[in-house]
């Protein structure tokens, strides 16, 4: 179910597609954090505002979003690994319209909280050959 309010429940998983407004760090006294996303949410309960074109490609509109923050029960926050990052391409040929592209992170580093003074310059010289270059100049 997309919310308690759904009109139209659907079973399964239901994805949501959200524009990203604000980073919230909580932090309870260095013993716990916890990151939230607030996000404006496209409204995916309705056709007019989610389709797959022609390439299977996920369209959204954002024309109408839900969980605006107007009435006390809208959620607009998520916790950060309860999302995937995507990113939206505009339609050229449909007004309005997104192309939802998906996408895997290639890598992840933890870069801590160190400074630069923490960094250990580990360079490391290896012998070469030395070469004479005159030997290779043709002489006139």
């Amino acid at each position: 179910l997309c919310s308690a309010r759904d009109s139209n429940p659907v079973e399964g998983n239901v994805e949501h597609y959200g524009l990203l407004t604000d980073i919230i760090e909580l932090d309870y006294y260095g013993k716990w954090k916890a990151i939230l996303f607030r996000c404006d949410w496209a409204d995916v309960n309705t056709a007019r505002r989610i389709k797959k074109d022609q390439f299977g490609f996920t369209m959204v509109n954002f024309s109408r979003l839900i969980h605006t923050r107007q009435q006390l029960i809208d959620e607009p926050y998520v916790f950060s690994p309860q999302v995937k990052q995507v990113f939206y391409s505009k339609d050229p040929t449909d007004e309005g319209w997104y192309v939802v592209l998906r996408n895997t992170p290639r890598d992840l580093f933890d870069m801590g909280n160190g400074s630069r003074d923490d960094i250990v310059d580990r360079s490391e010289t290896l012998p070469f050959p030395e070469q004479n270059l005159n030997e290779n100049i043709p002489k006139y």
